[in-house]
């Protein structure tokens, strides 16, 4: 008990040096226009309202589609540059996840199998068929989780650093999905500075690249419409939870693996026990890159989708 207060104290008091670290911090980060064919979109499914972000709305039914699913704490709009990389040559759809972005923000009831029946009944009502589906980092785990559930779905897997192996979270973030108090203290002490933080030193290898307009859509919806209570019902609900280790060896599609070499959430080890339990998987790395591949070097994380889908 003595123990458990003094850990308590401790990482309290890293909390409180933080928020004031903050306050000194000055930042400038990378501005990009945003690409205009990224299209914002919203649509009623069962519980609520969706928003998306879609490339060509009114693309040919044989263009080929990729399903973009985000990960913990991030949005639809991490998929805004990688569009503008790969549009041309197919149509991009990239939904905020309930409880994200400008997405509908349920009290409760998070789960990975939640999920997973909201992306499928989305790509039923827009009308897609099957989908090469992207997950990235929470959003791999959904991603795994669908294709197992629904195959048939899904032609090829994108997997950029996904979470989800037994220990990939680590024995701080593990303890704090389990500590009510310690989630509730992150959320008290989150704001933009804390958000700008997170990017530069955490998210990304090159805080140079940290693109204005990601951030700006990720700071006004999580602080501005619920997203911080939903944030924190996720924490206790999924991290830590529902592992992928004995769904892999079971999913048989053709899946490539994007590593950002440098990655400081889910370590660049991890990539060698995915492409060791899918049977049909191949590692693309990304040098000098940071947790969010797609939004830090979306070049090259498009070029080694080109060449993973025309293989």
């Amino acid at each position: 008990m003595i123990i458990n207060r003094m850990r308590y104290y401790r990482y309290l008091s890293i909390f409180l040096f933080l928020t004031w670290l903050l306050s000194c911090v000055s930042y400038t980060a990378q501005t990009r226009e945003p690409e205009k064919l990224f299209s914002s979109h919203f649509i009623p499914l069962r519980e609520g309202k969706l928003h998306y972000f879609d490339s060509e709305p009114a693309a040919p039914a044989d263009k080929p589609v990729m399903l973009c699913i985000h990960g913990f704490s991030g949005t639809a709009f991490e998929y805004n540059l990688l569009a503008g990389e790969l549009a041309p040559d197919m149509r991009i759809i990239a939904p905020d996840l309930p409880g994200s972005g400008l997405s509908y923000k349920p009290e409760a009831g998070y789960s990975i199998e939640f999920f997973v029946g909201i992306i499928r009944e989305f790509r039923e009502t827009i009308g897609v068929g099957r989908v090469l589906l992207l997950g990235h980092s929470l959003g791999g785990q959904i991603a795994l989780n669908y294709a197992h559930t629904y195959p048939g779905d899904v032609e090829k897997l994108i997997l950029i650093a996904p979470y989800g192996l037994k220990g990939a979270e680590g024995n701080f973030f593990e303890w704090l999905a389990q500590s009510e108090f310690f989630i509730d203290l992150a959320l008290a002490f989150h704001n933009r500075l804390f958000l700008r933080w997170g990017l530069r030193y955490y998210a990304y290898h090159n805080s140079d690249r940290v693109d204005r307009y990601i951030e700006t859509y990720l700071a006004e919806t999580l602080f501005e419409q619920g997203g911080k209570n939903a944030l924190g019902d996720i924490c206790r609900q999924i991290l830590g939870k529902e592992p992928v280790d004995d769904l892999l060896p079971e999913i048989h599609h053709p899946a490539l693996l994007i590593w950002g070499s440098e990655d400081r959430v889910l370590d660049y080890q991890w990539s060698r026990q995915f492409l060791t339990l899918l049977s049909h998987a191949e590692l693309a790395t990304i040098p000098l890159c940071g947790h969010a591949p797609m939004a830090e070097r979306p070049a090259e994380t498009a070029a080694a989708i080109r060449l993973f889908i025309e293989d």
